[in-house]
């Protein structure tokens, strides 16, 4: 960290230049690109005047990721425990009885002094305050009831899709915005969802009985963390503020970082969770617990963490979506606007979906499915997620696992994917792949380089997307293993067993993102962010709305019968995504895009 400014008032001066000289001059609709550009950066200039608290760091990043990297994976556990406490409170009530606020304290305080004798009739509205189990026979008969681990699947199900819709349809808004007022502000919108949700836990656990829909009341909570862009606006708005003051060359090393330290909160949460059930035998707990630590985050966003973006480039953001919301106000007061407006509107957050759409050959009558295979096949994959949910309940129904159980399963998962993505297979890949390729010089190549002097010594590599492709493929095959293993596991241990195995599987990810490249290259295009953009929009419809409602209504409906029929559906789903992957064909021909295609997605 650099020295502190020398005393007077050079950084009074400075925040007024940037507050005042600059913002005047964006405003005119008609400012120039050059002018916006040395505007930018005579403000950076003034800012790196300033002391090192009132400039933006990566150190202010590092510091407040941990608190809610940590707290988000310590809640994971417990609110499965929450959910069927709460259903259990209501569909089977035999089963509980006034004590501590959902504890699972064996009852041994019956002739202690500090047992409590409420008369029966006079406080039966206080009979349901609070959900407990006192004795461990109790809670195994809550966690194994049928109609229970339905209510609990269907609660799960609603919370979970309550924040994946919204998140879905409002992260690319958000992201807009925070290119406009500011990375700093969407994050603290972004924790305000965050708390509200931690806070509708604690509140609804506490007075469901008295609340109007009962426990239903805690999925507000999601919805207004849908609606603030969820976890996912979370990251990607921390991100770009990775990039807002990174140079180029060094975006690579700090985003590593940054998700370092993310997956490993994630990691250590479910751990110190499961630390704190056991030794308060209170889940909620660990929601008190994650309730401060968001508050200290939103602390540091809300009046610590220094903006990235500096005033010239959200002035100028504000005046380009100015101009383009008005050019979209022209556009529908056109006569021809109407339905098909509307409709096209409604679709926008799908339009990315565009760019998997087989096209033409050069050469040949067929399309080209390549990319629309891969995509389907990711999709698929990637919806497989919302099957982890159910598995904790799963866990709990057919194992007897608790909170604390859960919490180091979660950890020992959670570490097994991190190093055999950070270890394992960056070594087998160093190992087993094959060396690059010279390239071959087509007949348009100039044989001499007219732009400089010869160099014989070099030569162009071409990567080999085949090994790449291959490498999916054996993921996917094990992990269709994992999936069947963990439906046929008959002990806790085998259980966590089969999902380790499956965690090798993860090579799926970054394999299939650098085949679809490659296929997109080839058919001449080369923004790659639009590719990413639309895998993005496939990861949220498979991962955030498709695949929760599938595994949650199938898990409803066959909890009574065969619970683990959830792990072969999933198995299933992965059987047929490597069947799209290998209709895969990586061969040296070109797609194009036909004129009549281009301007019609265009």
């Amino acid at each position: 960290m650099s020295a502190l400014s020398p005393p007077g008032n050079s950084s009074q001066a400075n925040e007024e230049l940037m507050q005042e000289d600059l913002l005047p001059e964006l405003s005119h609709p008609h400012h120039s690109a050059e002018h916006v550009a040395a505007d930018v950066q005579a403000e950076r200039d003034a800012r790196a005047k300033l002391p090192w608290w009132k400039r933006p760091s990566l150190f202010w990043l590092y510091l407040a990721l941990p608190f809610t990297a940590i707290s988000t994976g310590a809640t994971l556990a417990p609110r499965i425990e929450i959910y069927r406490n709460l259903a259990c409170s209501v569909h089977r009530p035999e089963y509980s009885q006034v004590s501590n606020p959902l504890s699972f304290i064996p009852d041994n305080s019956a002739n202690s002094s500090l047992s409590l004798n409420f008369d029966a009739a006079a406080n039966a509205a206080d009979d349901y305050a609070f959900v407990t189990f006192a004795e461990d026979d109790r809670r195994s008969r809550c966690a194994k009831d049928p109609e229970v681990s339905a209510a609990t699947a269907t609660l799960t199900l609603a919370m979970t899709a309550a924040e994946g819709v919204l998140s879905c349809i409002t992260t690319g808004w958000w992201g807009s915005f925070s290119d406009r007022h500011g990375r700093t502000r969407v994050m603290g919108f972004s924790v305000t969802g965050l708390l509200t949700t931690g806070f509708m836990f604690i509140f609804v656990s506490h007075m469901w009985h008295v609340l109007p829909g009962g426990y239903w009341v805690i999925v507000f909570g999601p919805v207004v963390e849908g609606c603030l862009g969820g976890m996912t606006t979370s990251i990607s708005v921390m991100q770009a503020y990775v990039s807002d003051i990174t140079e180029p060359g060094a975006r690579a090393g700090a985003f590593s970082l940054f998700l370092g330290i993310l997956f490993v909160g994630m990691a250590l949460g479910p751990t110190l969770g499961g630390i704190l059930i056991s030794l308060t035998n209170n889940p909620l707990t660990v929601f008190y617990v994650a309730f401060g630590l968001h508050s200290c985050y939103a602390i540091l966003v809300w009046f610590l963490m220094p903006e990235s973006l500096s005033k010239a480039e959200m002035q100028a953001s504000l005046i380009k979506n100015k101009e383009e919301t008005e050019a979209l106000k022209s556009e529908r007061a056109g006569a021809a606007a109407g339905f098909n407006s509307v409709l096209k509107r409604a679709l926008s957050v799908l339009s990315p979906l565009a760019l998997f759409l087989p096209v033409r050959v050069e050469g040949k009558k067929h399309r080209d499915w390549n990319l629309t295979f891969l995509a389907l096949g990711y999709g698929l994959v990637l919806s497989i997620m919302g099957l982890y949910p159910y598995t904790f309940l799963y866990a709990t129904t057919s194992f007897g696992w608790t909170a604390t159980n859960i919490g180091i399963f979660l950890s020992l998962v959670l570490v097994a994917r991190a190093s055999y993505l950070t270890v394992i297979l960056p070594f087998a890949i160093k190992i087993f792949k094959p060396k690059p390729t010279a390239a071959e010089l087509s007949e348009a190549t100039p044989l001499l380089n007219t732009s400089g002097p010869a160099k014989d010594d070099e030569k162009k590599e071409v990567h080999n997307p085949q090994f790449d492709l291959q490498l999916a493929r054996v993921s996917l095959a094990i992990e269709v293993f994992g999936y069947t293993f963990m439906g046929l596991a008959p002990t806790g241990v085998t259980f966590t067993l089969a999902t380790l195995v499956g965690s090798v599987g993860q090579g799926f990810t970054p394999s299939v993102q650098s085949v679809a490249l490659e296929l997109y290259n080839r058919r001449g295009e080369t923004e790659t962010g639009k590719l990413f953009g639309a895998l993005a929009v496939v990861s949220a419809l498979g991962s955030q709305i498709i695949g929760p409602a599938f595994f949650g209504f199938m898990y409803v409906r066959t909890v009574a019968i065969a619970p683990s029929s959830v792990f072969y559906a999933g198995a299933l789903i992965t059987v047929v995504a490597l069947a799209l992957l290998c209709s895969v064909r990586l061969g040296r021909g070109k797609a194009t895009r036909d004129a009549e295609e281009t301007e019609g997605r265009n």
